[in-house]
């Protein structure tokens, strides 16, 4: 029975080579497939509507986080811990700056009212779990997306109902306590449960490795499937009048997260890159479940509904360019918090030349000058013109 054994043992071993092979596909993939999800569940919702529950949802949200979550080592989640103020840096992006963009573009754009609202409202929320995904694909700093998906998330139970009486007039209540809950059950039990798994069994995980952005992928795709054919009939009716702010809105927001992390904070790529998706990967489902429970215009809505479709698309895209051509580079443990390098040898201050002294030295300055040994007498037809030979302290001549 020997030979099943190496069979068996021959078959694990191509089928963990082909791992990186297909996760790499899939990932370049995801893009297509998450666009290609989409339209499917714009044209044939009801399947999806039927298949695709609330609780499946939560489940691909949950399992997201729990993939990226084996990514991590307590290391890492300590590093991006000691780190407070880029948190504060990602709150201040997501719950200050979005807000503003969001109602700027509504008057930009001379929306509706209702459209407005809807815009509004989705600068207003969090950072969605699938942030974490695409800083990953994108060789980001997961440990730190991580961390500012659940401080956003736990903020968000008292920041979306304040911002929503400064720039809604306090038409949208939260359930504070439940959306705590799900926090927990969505972010913070799967990122533990990863953390806690990574440690214990740190091997096991390293070789499945490859198969984590493949989980992460598939729950995305299966979120865009339900959650596009539930807003089927609101994207068709009114995509066209809040695409362009929506695209809009995440592109700044997207930039805005890169730029101030990578140039105005001089941070590193990675770090930067993780500030860019968790700013402006934004919580649509959440945007539009709001929606429908706290206003009666449909066309609030409109904004979440549409950015459902095209939102996982478009990020996933930006995180497979940076994975290409931002961050070709896998190993980030290796660049510095502020990416220093150093400098061009053309900028390293010029070394003053040896100054001859003005007069020579004496013999009496070298003290432990080595003797001089005096060549015994050699035949007349090998005589040396160099009689005096300088050797070491060794006693033995020099060669």
């Amino acid at each position: 029975m020997a030979w099943i054994s190496s069979a068996a043992t021959a078959v694990g071993r191509a089928v963990l080579d082909a791992l990186p092979v297909v996760s790499s596909a899939l990932t370049i993939a995801s893009p297509f497939l998450c666009l290609a999800a989409g339209v499917t569940a714009l044209l044939v919702p009801k399947p999806f509507t039927e298949a695709i529950t609330p609780q499946v949802v939560e489940g691909c949200l949950a399992a997201t986080a729990a993939a990226m979550a084996l990514t991590l080592t307590p290391a890492r989640v300590w590093a991006a811990a000691t780190r407070p103020w880029l948190l504060a840096l990602s709150i201040i992006l997501e719950f200050g700056v979005a807000p503003v963009v969001a109602f700027a573009l509504g008057h930009i754009f001379r929306l509706s009212s209702g459209l407005r609202a809807g815009l509004t409202l989705l600068g207003c929320t969090n950072g969605g779990q699938a942030s974490n995904l695409t800083t990953y694909i994108a060789r980001g700093d997961v440990g730190l997306s991580v961390l500012m998906t659940l401080a956003s998330s736990l903020l968000a139970t008292v920041a979306i109902p304040g911002l929503s009486r400064l720039y809604l007039s306090g038409v949208v209540s939260v359930d504070a306590a439940g959306l705590a809950a799900s926090t927990a059950k969505l972010v913070l039990a799967p990122l533990a449960a990863g953390v806690a798994v990574k440690a214990v069994a740190a091997r096991a995980v390293d070789a499945i490795e490859p198969l984590l952005p493949v989980v992460g992928i598939a729950a995305v795709v299966t979120v865009v499937l339900g959650s596009t054919a539930l807003a089927a009939e609101r994207i068709k009716s009114t995509w066209s009048e809040a695409l362009a702010p929506a695209l809009l809105l995440f592109i700044v927001l997207f930039l805005l997260g890169y730029g101030v992390g990578r140039w105005a904070c001089r941070q590193g790529r990675p770090i930067a890159t993780a500030l860019a998706f968790e700013a402006g990967f934004k919580n649509p489902p959440l945007a539009f479940v709001l929606a429908r429970r706290h206003f009666s215009d449909p066309a609030v809505q409109t904004a979440s509904a549409v950015t459902i479709l095209v939102l996982a698309p478009l990020f996933m895209g930006a995180a497979v360019g940076f994975r290409l051509f931002v961050n070709p580079v896998a190993d980030t443990a290796e660049e510095t918090p502020n990416d220093k390098v150093l400098p061009p040898v053309g900028d390293l201050p010029a070394i003053p030349p040896l100054q001859s002294p003005s007069t020579p030295p004496s013999d009496g300055d070298f003290p432990d000058a080595a003797p001089e040994w005096e060549a015994p007498a050699c035949p007349p037809s090998i005589a040396t013109p160099n009689a005096m030979i300088r050797v070491g302290h060794s006693g033995k001549p020099a060669p």
